[in-house]
């Protein structure tokens, strides 16, 4: 295991142009949406739906990936992933029609999925518990400070060029984290085995995961979390610009804001995790998280809708997403040394397609606060049963 500053500074530095395609794919073209509706003769439900379709797209790689995680070298697959990438993005920056954009957008989810597993199983491959939460720490910390400034460069893009300029710059960028990991990420030491594709392992490796009750608090603390975010992601852009009436720029600046929270909390996750360790800081996330869900959920269901209420309680959801997602991406393996990619592939999977399937609901409802609120909230209170059913006593544990 590698334990050295250095070391810890190289492998975040690598990965982080790659992850943060994942957050790039979803908010850089987020101002653009309701004038992609207009170009392309279409209603905002379908443009809804290119969120959902990416995120899908994520969940079917997933699925696919859990079982021949172990038997491919990670390099080689990660490299595969921005390939798949690539060519989604290509399609959405010239597609037709509604049809070929979202199928450019399944691709896109189905390359990035692949590229954020190989990322993460590279991490915990190589590190142990708590400098694996330091390296996550600097990813997230990065992937934050990138998704603070994409926003608000979306608005000036989504005001100033086509829509499908916003998918070209991300598709270059795309093919230029290709390059510097082809060149850059060690060729050497990453595991290769197809005894992990014999249907008796594979079966065996699904029994071992799924009978581990921390393994599944951690899994839902972040598939219901991460709902709540992706609804509100879905449908943001609709409220706040067509009737709220903030321009383009406006709502790229918010989205900044709403990201520079979610920065704030992956810093402070991985300083208090190599301090604290992974359980505590995941219990104050869970917290915060509680907090701002009651008072969504209050004001979604008493009708009192008022959108710096909501505004400043999202913001709140969103500094505890970072403080979530930081301890479980490394308390997910915790139990699996052996099972790094498998288990991770499988989570991240259930955790897509959750979240898919709150992005399609919200996208068919009107792009008021009220929804929004009451899904938001309804994710954020789930979040803490599942923290209180499957980990409250693993938290007890550590914190004796």
């Amino acid at each position: 295991m590698e334990t050295t500053q250095k070391n810890i500074l190289y492998y975040a530095s690598l990965l982080i142009g790659a992850w943060l395609l994942g957050l790039a794919g979803e908010s850089i073209y987020a101002p653009a949406m309701p004038s992609i509706a207009t170009s392309l003769g279409t209603s905002d439900a379908l443009i809804k739906l290119t969120v959902t379709f990416f995120i899908f797209g994520k969940t079917i790689s997933m699925f696919i990936c859990s079982p021949i995680a172990e038997a491919f070298a990670r390099r080689q697959f990660l490299l595969f992933g921005l390939s798949l990438f690539i060519l989604g993005g290509l399609i959405c920056t010239f597609s037709p029609d509604i049809h070929i954009l979202l199928t450019g957008r399944l691709i896109q989810g189905l390359g990035v999925s692949i590229t954020i597993l190989m990322g993460r199983a590279i991490v915990n491959d190589r590190f142990e518990n708590r400098y694996a939460a330091q390296v996550f720490s600097y990813i997230f910390t990065g992937n934050a400070i990138g998704i603070f400034i994409l926003p608000i460069l979306g608005g000036y893009l989504a005001t100033f060029l086509s829509w499908r300029w916003i998918f070209f710059i991300l598709t270059c960028y795309g093919a230029i984290v290709f390059i510097l990991l082809w060149w850059s990420l060690p060729k050497k030491n990453f595991q290769f085995s197809l005894e992990a594709l014999k249907p008796s392992v594979i079966f065996n490796n699904y029994k071992t995961i799924t009978r581990n009750a921390p393994f599944w608090g951690f899994l839902l603390c972040v598939a219901f979390m991460m709902a709540g975010e992706k609804a509100y992601t879905t449908t943001a852009a609709f409220l706040f610009i067509k009737n709220i009436g903030l321009s383009r720029v406006e709502f790229g600046y918010l989205n900044a804001a709403m990201w520079a929270a979610h920065l704030s909390g992956t810093l402070v996750a991985g300083w208090l995790a190599f301090k604290w360790g992974i359980d505590r800081v995941l219990a104050i996330g869970i917290l915060l998280i509680s907090i701002s869900s009651l008072v969504m959920l209050s004001a979604g269901f008493t009708g009192w809708d008022n959108i710096i209420v909501f505004g400043a309680a999202m913001l709140i959801y969103m500094l505890s997403t970072g403080l979530v997602i930081v301890p479980a991406a490394v308390g997910i393996v915790r139990p699996f040394p052996k099972l790094i990619g498998f288990a991770t592939a499988f989570a991240m999977a259930m955790e897509f397609a959750i979240a898919s399937v709150i992005s399609y609901l919200i996208s068919q409802h009107s792009s008021t606060v009220t929804p929004i609120e009451r899904v938001v909230g309804t994710m954020g209170l789930l979040t803490l049963l599942a923290w209180v059913l499957l980990l409250r006593k693993t938290y007890l544990l550590h914190k004796e």
